[in-house]
């Protein structure tokens, strides 16, 4: 299905279409789950899908859980689907309805979720690059280090264009920084999820 296809049909057709794809990502059947996925990465590729946050929302939930699913051809599938999302997140990021503090939610539960996919097999890992590569472009890293501070900024909208989350390094933040997201080490661990990449001679 097109793009042109998907939104020539009425309204009500193009909900059931999405939301088909979504309750069949839940399926008990692998094939099944795997072929929502691969459904839900083709309508992702299409521009005007995400100006729901709502669908945003329901796509990323049902790929998510599928990158996690035991059979390897769903979560290869669903990695393809996460790819997909991200590219069009980069490509439509001001188009979304989402407030600024939503729209980095979004960016670092996508993040976080691929660069645990680095660690699957090969052409899991393989889409997990191509996701991060998506979402490194929009992220804006400004002095990560300076003063103990790091700020990632969403571009997008006006009220966007001046969102910066911070942190200042603290106890509490130490502990933390252990985590795949946290502010000091977002940047570095996205470089090394690249630089491990690289020495595998299948995902280069």
């Amino acid at each position: 299905m097109t793009c042109a296809v998907l939104f020539s049909l009425k309204k009500e057709q193009q909900q059931f279409i999405i939301s088909s794809c979504i309750n069949a990502a839940n399926d008990s059947v692998p094939s099944v789950r795997a072929a929502a996925c691969r459904a839900i990465g083709v309508i992702a590729c299409f521009p005007e899908i995400f100006r729901s946050a709502e669908i945003l929302h329901k796509f990323i939930n049902a790929v998510e859980v599928n990158t996690r699913d035991q059979p390897v051809l769903v979560r290869i599938t669903a990695s393809w689907a996460l790819a997909n999302i991200c590219d069009s997140f980069r490509h439509s990021v001001s188009d979304f309805s989402l407030d600024p503090e939503a729209n980095f939610r979004v960016v670092t539960f996508l993040l976080e979720c691929s660069l645990k996919l680095t660690t699957d097999g090969d052409k899991i890992k393989s889409n997990a690059v191509r996701a991060l590569g998506n979402l490194s472009r929009v992220i804006r890293f400004s002095n990560p280090l300076e003063q103990g501070k790091c700020a990632v900024t969403c571009p997008g909208t006006g009220k966007m264009d001046n969102f910066s989350w911070k942190c200042t390094s603290t106890q509490e933040d130490t502990a933390r920084s252990t985590d795949s997201l946290g502010c000091v080490h977002l940047l570095e661990k996205i470089v090394q999820a690249f630089l491990s990449c690289i020495t595998t001679g299948n995902v280069k």
